[in-house]
């Protein structure tokens, strides 16, 4: 190959050879086309966190021949070597390249393939980094913890938020959005992936609830923290830090003077040791860990009497209806109103295992007023408890009982079978293998379900396990048999509806032996024609064969087997050996033929047909005719439809 050649010709006759013919310049040895060009530089069009779609322009020139196909080469950042990646054979100039790793930066170039072969690379494409393109946001909640400093410390948040495109971020103090360009003593530093919130020096207006929200195109996400900021209290605030107690002083109006009265750890105290009837001034102050407040004073003078308190503990609420995002409750009235007419009730809840109450719904109280409420939003398949409080003038009462723990689901749902779990089952018959079938089921109150195998109900056995729970059940065959193929119907049925699916089992293994009788359709000298039936089993319909070079007169018996991909069936035999001949015999000789007529050169001859045809149609007479004391030649053959001929002499 590649080199260059010159040629001539001559020709030849029975006189020599002609002067020679020579190639006016050379050859050169080579394919009649040349590899491709380099195709266009490739684009990243699109791409994932594990993929990547390029795209590219075809080479200027094809060398003479198609193209039928392109090789895409990558390398990544931690290395200088290209390997191949993907080898499409379509001329389309594009290609989907899998199985990237996330977080690595690639680069990929091209080469055409013809017949000659791949050509020169292409330019290597941009770098791109294997990253979702899009992505809803994810707050990195690491750093999101709740915080507690005393006035005057910094506080300092640095947190990640990840999503494609790059989210929109903004933080919010007790709901109000905080501008990061006028957000008072709040520094806010927002970068593609992060943002920064700091606080120089806090006071006690930086306590409260912030939360981060992020949103793109994708989707959102948001993320809650709590910062208290502690101090001494105020007549308004508990400076951040838990009240230890509170300290009460009385002043008897008649004479003026602040006495020490009680100290309570809640925010109301009994003041014993009061006279009737007078008339009295009180002030309280709470008490941190950081000191006393300033004292709140009543606004007017109490009389000392008997006044109303707060109603007793309500009966315990129970649930009387319920879906996956709410529940009703009732409940009874409680036994002691604390002499002032109850108002309403607070209905109170909490995730079971959990010690958090929290305010759950709020009706109110009166005449023809019933003791239920509906308690909304709740999260699905969630476990709650549910108390209640009783509201006067007092403000609420001791909370009742918990209530019996109640899940978020739907009460009333007809049945629904997971379909994702039903597939077709293949298995060999005698392996050590089961058949185990998962179905997930939904439905309220819990569907009865059954099995059904060619319209028989399937119920336990030693082979056969039917396992039923709540919302599964499982069909475990221990043993596979051929028996065992074919449909498997699961039915499931509540008050409010039925669903039915078919699971198809198949198992699989040599065929049965082929159905008798084996037996000879035509049976000649040298060649015996046979037929039997198919197996029951999924048999092949043409079922039969002819067994040629067989020798005359020889006993044969046969055999035949099913064969699949699993193995042959056992043999179905001939009953009987069958011999190799033809099914007729030699038919008789004919009547001895009578001179009719005869003259110089030929003879009138009759004759009679033989007696017996051997089983077969006389099909022609061969004439024949010899000297007195000569041999035996044929002299004619004449037709079957005929007993005359004339033969004439060879003169």
């Amino acid at each position: 190959e590649g080199k260059d050649y010159h040629f001539r010709v001559k020709a030849v006759n029975a006189e020599g050879e002609s002067e020679p013919l020579e190639t006016s310049q050379a050859t050169t040895a080579k394919n009649p086309y040349d590899p491709t060009t380099a195709p266009g530089k490739p684009e990243v069009r699109d791409w994932s966190k594990n993929h990547a779609d390029l795209k590219w322009k075809a080479p200027e020139k094809d060398g003479g021949a198609p193209i039928t196909g392109y090789i895409i080469e990558v390398k990544d950042d931690s290395s200088n070597k290209w390997h191949k990646c993907l080898e499409t054979d379509t001329p389309k100039c594009e290609a989907k390249i899998p199985d990237l790793i996330e977080g690595t930066k690639y680069q990929f170039r091209v080469k055409a393939v013809n017949k000659a072969g791949p050509s020169k690379p292409s330019e290597p494409s941009d770098t791109m980094l294997a990253k979702d393109r899009f992505a809803a946001p994810k707050i990195d909640r690491t750093n999101m913890k709740d915080i507690q400093v005393k006035a005057g410390q910094h506080v300092r948040l640095d947190v990640k938020v990840s999503g494609e495109p790059p989210p929109s971020k903004k933080w919010y103090h007790n709901k109000k959005h905080l501008d990061p360009k006028d957000a008072e003593n709040v520094q806010i530093d927002v970068e593609p992936y992060r943002i920064k919130l700091y606080i120089p020096i806090t006071s006690r207006a930086n306590s409260g609830t912030y939360v981060l929200k992020a949103e793109n195109e994708s989707g959102q996400d948001e993320a809650t923290i709590e910062i208290t900021v502690l101090d001494k209290p105020a007549p308004l605030d508990d400076g951040g830090a838990p009240i230890d107690y509170y300290i009460v002083e009385k002043m008897d109006t008649e004479t003026g003077r602040w006495l020490p009265a009680g100290k309570s750890r809640e925010p109301n105290a009994e003041i014993a040791n009061l006279v009737p009837g007078q008339e009295y001034k009180f002030r309280v102050m709470a008490v941190n860990t950081h000191g006393e407040s300033e004292p709140l004073e009543c606004d007017d003078k109490i009389i000392a009497k008997n006044p109303f308190d707060e109603p007793g503990k309500p009966g315990t609420p129970e649930a009387t209806d319920w879906d996956k995002d709410h529940v009703d409750l009732k409940w009874t009235p409680p036994k002691d109103d604390g002499g002032s007419p109850i108002t309403g009730y607070v209905v109170e809840k909490r995730e079971k295992g959990t010690d958090k109450w929290i305010k759950g719904a709020e009706v109110p109280a009166g005449p023809g007023q019933e003791c239920k409420a509906t308690v909304n939003n709740l999260d699905e398949n969630t476990e709650y408890e549910f108390r209640v409080r009783a509201i006067n003038a007092a403000g609420p009462g001791e909370p009742s009982d918990a209530s019996q723990g109640v899940v978020t689901k739907p009460r009333k749902l007809a049945p629904k079978i997971d379909r994702r779990n039903i597939h077709t089952y293949n298995f060999k018959e005698g392996e050590p293998i089961y058949i185990d079938v998962k179905i997930i089921v939904i439905g309220e109150p819990p569907p009865s379900k059954e099995w059904v195998h060619k319209d028989c109900m399937i119920i336990n056995t030693d082979r056969v396990k039917v396992t039923n729970e709540n919302y599964l059940t499982k069909l475990r065959i221990i043993d596979a048999k051929r028996s065992d193929t074919g449909e498997y119907t699961l039915t499931v049925k509540n008050v409010n509806g039925t669903d039915k699916h078919t699971a198809n089992v198949t198992v699989f293994d040599v065929p049965s032996p082929p159905e008798g009788p084996m037996r000879p359709e035509e049976v000649t000298k040298n060649a015996i024609t046979l037929r039997w039936r198919p197996p029951r089993d999924n048999g092949v319909t043409d079922c039969s064969i002819r067994a040629e070079n067989l020798i005359e007169g020889h006993d044969y018996s046969f055999r035949v087997r099913a064969v699949n991909k699993f193995g042959e069936s056992l043999p179905l035999n001939t009953s009987q050996p069958i011999t190799a001949k033809d099914p007729f015999g030699r038919p008789d000789k004919p009547g001895t033929p009578n001179l009719v007529d005869w003259d110089k050169d030929h003879v009138d001859l009759e004759w009679t047909p033989p007696r017996k045809d051997g089983g077969s149609p006389i099909t022609g007479y061969i004439i024949e005719m010899k000297p007195k004391f000569g041999t035996w030649q044929k002299a004619i053959d004449v037709p079957a439809d005929t007993t005359a001929a004339t033969p004439y002499s060879r003169a």
